[in-house]
This record gives C-alpha cells, sequence and structure tokens, in this order.
C-alpha cells in the first residue's frame, strides 16, 4: 500500500470534513483509492480497513448514500452498556483453593471504553506502581500514537509509573476517565484488593489493558439523529481498538480477554454488521477470549416484531414519538423470500402511500402541512444470506401517534424493527405493541464472542432491563448470566460508587474468563484455548433454575457462573 502521511491522515480520521467507511475492499482496489483522491486508509487487518474520504467528494457529496458503499460500510455508533458478587460467580472460592491460588496473573484483559483513572488505588499495587499495561488514548494528540496507526496517543506502563511518581501525574499522562464506565469496568474485573473499602476484582493480579475511545464524528451524529447528550462511539473506531489489543497481546507474548460492555440497536441482529463479522472471526482464534454485554433494552419498548400469516397481506404498527424527538432512524428487516414495502400515517393523517420496495433505491418524502422530512433506503446488506433492510431516517417527526402498513411480497412469514437504543432516543419514542425478545444488542448478537446478560444476584431474577435472546436469525443468545445490579466498584477520583447495567455484567464474566485463561494457558492445563473452549468451560460449570426450560432467552444457557 501506498506510504501514508502521518499528520494529514490524523487530521482527516478527526475532522467532520472527512467521512469515515469501514471496507472489505482489496489492497489493489485501496491502492487506486488512496491513489485517485489522496484517501486516508487505516488498515485494521488483511480484510479490514478504514476509509476516510473528503465530504465533497462527488460519490457522498450529498451526505452519507448507502448506494456508496453500502449499509455495513458506515460506521454504527455504539453507547455504555451501563444503566457479595464475587461469592455469587465463583470467583472467591477458585482465588481460595489453596492448589489453584488463581487470580489472573500472566493474563491481560483488555477493554474498549471511557478510558481509566489509573491513579485510583485499585489499579496500584502495594508498592504504588501501576498495573496497567498501556492505555491508547484516541482523543488526545499531542503523544505518540500507536505502532501503524495514525492517531490517538499511547501510553506504557513506563510511562505511567512515571506520573505516579510525580506530584502532578496528568502533566505526564493526560489520559482521564471523565465518564467512568471503564474505571468502574475494570475495577469489577481485575481491580486490585482494598481492605480498608472492602473491594477486590474478580482477577486481581491480571493486566489492564485500556482503549479510551474518542467521540464518534458530528456528521455520524447528525445523520442518525443522536440525541445531544449522548455518549455515541463509532464502529471503526472500536474495530481500530481492537487491533490496538491485539498488537499489544501479540508483542507481550501473553493471553487475554477483551471485554466489550458497549451496545447498539443497529445492524439487524444477526450477525450483519462489519465488527460482529470480525469478532465473530477473531473468537475462533488461538488465545484470546471476547466476551460481550448484551444491553439494556429489554423493557425500552424499541422492538416490534410482525408475523405475515396465511391470506394476510399487510399487517399495522403503530408508534408514538414523543414531544423533544428531533429525529431518529427506524429499520424494518426481513429475509427472503418475504421482501415488504410500507405506507406511512403521521398524527395528523398526511399519508405516504405504499412504497415500491425497489432493492438498491432510495427515496425522500416532504410532509405538506408538516416540517417532517422521511429518508428511506432499500438495502441489501448481505447479497448471499438474503438480508432485505428498509432503512428509514425521520428528520423533525410531528409529535403523536404514526402508523405504519407493512406489506409482504407473500403471505407468510416474520419481520422485525428496530429503533435506537433508549440512551440515543430519549423518552418518549416507543413501539405501543413492542416485542422484549430479539433485544439483546450489537456486538453481542455476534456468535462467536460469549454474551452476557445481567441478573440481579441478591434477589436470583433477572434484570428488569436486560437484553434478551434469541438473535433475529435465532441462534441461541445470550449465552450466560452475570451480576450486574447495584454493584459496588471504583468510581474516578479514588472513591467507591455503585452502578448497574450489562456491561458490570461482562466485566464480571471477564475477570472470571481470565482466572480460566491462567488455569490453562499459563499453567499449562490447557494450552490451546479461544473463546469457544473457555464458554464451554464457563457452561459446565454452570448452574440452572429448575423451574425453567433450557436454553432460555432470558437468562441464556445457563443462570450463572458458580465454578470454573
Amino acid at each position: 500500500m501506498p506510504e501514508q502521511n502521518l499528520e494529514e491522515c490524523r487530521e482527516r480520521i478527526l475532522s467532520n470534513d472527512y467521512r469515515d467507511f469501514i471496507s472489505t475492499y482489496s489492497e489493489d482496489v485501496l491502492n487506486y483509492i488512496i491513489s485517485k483522491d489522496g484517501t486516508c486508509t487505516q488498515e485494521i487487518n488483511s480484510k479490514y480497513s478504514i476509509l476516510y474520504i473528503p465530504a465533497g467528494d462527488e460519490a457522498i457529496r450529498t451526505g452519507v448514500s448507502m448506494s456508496f458503499l453500502g449499509y455495513q460500510s458506515i460506521p454504527k455508533l455504539y453507547t455504555l452498556a451501563d444503566s457479595t458478587n464475587m461469592d455469587e460467580i465463583g470467583v472467591t472460592r477458585l482465588r481460595n483453593q489453596p492448589y489453584l491460588n488463581l487470580t489472573g496473573e500472566g493474563v491481560t484483559i483488555g477493554f474498549i471504553d471511557t478510558g481509566i483513572d489509573y491513579t485510583h488505588k485499585a489499579f496500584r499495587f502495594s508498592d504504588g506502581t501501576t498495573k496497567i499495561g498501556a492505555i491508547w488514548d484516541q482523543t488526545i494528540q499531542t503523544g505518540t500514537p500507536p505502532e501503524g496507526l495514525f492517531y490517538g496517543s499511547v501510553y506504557t506502563s513506563e510511562d505511567i509509573n512515571r506520573a505516579l511518581a510525580s506530584d502532578n501525574p496528568f502533566d505526564i499522562v493526560p489520559s482521564r476517565d471523565e465518564n467512568g464506565h471503564g474505571t468502574f469496568n475494570a475495577g469489577i474485573a481485575a481491580g486490585n484488593e482494598d481492605i480498608s473499602n472492602d473491594f477486590i476484582g474478580a482477577a486481581p493480579n491480571a493486566n489492564i489493558v485500556m482503549v479510551k475511545l474518542k467521540p464518534a464524528k458530528q456528521y455520524l451524529r447528525d445523520y442518525y439523529f443522536i440525541k445531544e447528550d449522548a455518549i455515541a462511539y463509532q464502529e471503526s473506531d472500536i474495530m481500530l481498538g481492537i487491533r490496538f489489543l491485539i498488537d499489544y497481546a501479540f508483542k507481550t507474548k501473553r493471553p487475554w480477554v477483551l471485554v466489550i460492555g458497549l451496545s447498539s440497536n443497529m445492524g439487524g441482529h444477526a450477525n450483519i454488521t462489519y465488527l460482529e463479522q470480525f469478532l465473530d472471526e477473531f473468537s475462533n482464534t488461538l488465545g484470546p477470549t471476547v466476551v460481550t454485554a448484551c444491553g439494556n433494552e429489554g423493557n425500552e419498548n424499541t422492538h416490534y416484531r410482525g408475523n405475515f400469516v396465511e391470506g394476510q397481506e399487510s399487517q399495522a404498527v403503530e408508534m408514538i414519538v414523543g414531544q423533544d424527538t428531533k429525529g431518529f432512524c427506524l429499520e424494518l428487516w426481513t429475509q427472503l423470500p418475504v421482501t415488504s414495502s410500507v405506507s406511512i400515517i403521521s398524527p395528523t393523517g398526511e399519508v405516504i402511500p405504499k412504497i415500491p420496495a425497489r432493492i438498491g433505491t432510495n427515496e425522500n418524502y416532504d410532509f405538506l402541512f408538516e416540517k417532517t422530512k422521511i429518508y428511506i433506503d432499500y438495502v441489501v446488506p448481505l447479497g448471499s444470506s438474503g438480508e432485505i433492510l428498509i432503512f428509514m431516517r425521520f428528520q423533525d417527526p410531528t409529535p403523536g401517534l404514526w402508523k405504519f402498513q407493512v406489506f409482504g411480497n407473500i403471505h407468510m412469514g416474520l419481520f422485525d424493527m428496530w429503533l435506537p437504543v433508549r440512551t440515543f432516543l430519549g423518552e418518549g419514542t416507543y413501539f405501543l405493541q413492542a416485542d422484549p425478545y430479539i433485544t439483546i444488542t450489537s456486538p453481542s448478537v455476534a456468535l462467536g464472542p460469549i454474551s452476557v446478560t445481567t441478573y440481579n444476584h441478591r434477589e436470583n431474577s433477572i434484570y428488569l432491563k436486560a437484553g434478551r435472546g434469541y438473535t433475529r436469525s435465532a441462534y441461541i443468545k445470550p449465552d450466560l448470566a452475570a451480576p450486574g445490579v447495584n454493584i459496588y466498584g471504583p468510581d474516578i477520583g479514588g472513591g467507591y460508587v455503585v452502578r448497574s447495567g450489562s456491561s458490570i455484567a461482562a466485566a464480571h464474566l471477564a475477570g472470571a474468563a481470565a482466572l480460566l485463561v491462567q488455569w490453562g494457558m499459563v499453567l499449562g492445563r490447557d494450552n490451546i484455548m479461544n473463546t469457544n473452549s473457555v464458554k464451554g468451560y464457563l457452561i459446565r460449570g454452570a448452574i440452572r433454575k429448575p423451574e425453567l426450560e433450557y436454553p432460555n432467552r432470558e437468562w441464556g444457557d445457563y443462570v450463572n457462573i458458580v465454578s470454573c
């Protein structure tokens, strides 16, 4: 690939004047694109790359167009999956077993999150030095980026130790966690014991590596109508974060666990996005264990499932749009041989008649007596899989009751509709007859990773907001449940706080997985471990509720982790 200027690429990666696309083009095609218009290309691996293309490029001059590189290539946006526990998942018993003494020693746990408060004593050894192996802060451009990457600043354990030994640590390592989500989850998985505050992480001797994600570009937030105060990260930065962690593990020759506590309703809930496919492929390689959070959309009324029965030509779907909703996206998914078309009725009675389903086309509609604009794309994300998507964007929607008439080309078959996750959407917009199932979020629908849902370990009950299975293609997800309700853990600024959410359940399981990986790959009991084998060990050591049938769409195959 032609040599690229680091400073020019960094500018394009950060600038809102350049559009980001995830690509699976061959190297020859990428070389042609670079030579043609100076497009910057950031490689993830031999299959995936990120393209940064000027917004004025003729192909995308009118904005982001699905007909340019396709639905999968436009980065999806993700938010945080966050809204006595160590005894419950069995790690206390493992640590106290004298013949095992498992603490995560020799294992790295990698996080892609909001950053980490590296000054917190939960991440420092008794001599005051750090247990953090590295931080890649994508938001800071004054330092040195990681090898092979064009943006952000990487800080090694040596840098962090120099900072901790100084009177002003943030003058040396300026990376901070302003939210606390990454600090909390890293502590739950691998925080040191703090006797005075009655805290210890699941794998206290595991090494921590943190990727602090940069915020999503404004043009993508505008495109998806993300609520102004919502935290949003883009798929391309997450994938590059995974590449950084892969490179770190390769250099240090350590087995490792990757935990992703992020959540999105985009992508069809069927292993379609590039991030999901990347994680699926990666999970099958030797060494890493991949853990994902199932999200908190179970009771948010953001999913609708329809079923065309024999002789039924159409089905009505009703949705309330809240007063303060400035816009939203709506995805309608079917699978061949079913293809759908829709008509839309606004709260004031204006009608968009049945829109013919012409794959690969897009339509724009302006309402006569309302400010509402609707943009509709008909897309085939994966031509060989039979997936069909109607992607709708609503700008300035009139508040009130919206009605959709969904037509099927054949008179049998299923269709699904998703609104954005509640964090992106805000309150007040929801389906009137929502379906709480198939609400596990991306990337937890990826088949290979261990998908973790959330339960209340004190009441032994499922978390009300927990995402529920299965996937739209009927694969069994979630895999396991772990504690994630009213959990005590490290907070930014040196203290401790209580949080709930599926990212915390994923952090618990990541810590338990690190103990297993230490037993297998560090101590030599099983030298060929990967995600699937760790999942198998955890499943064999889990318990079931005798009154439930399994597999179970709320709890997964099993209830919780009680031993390894």
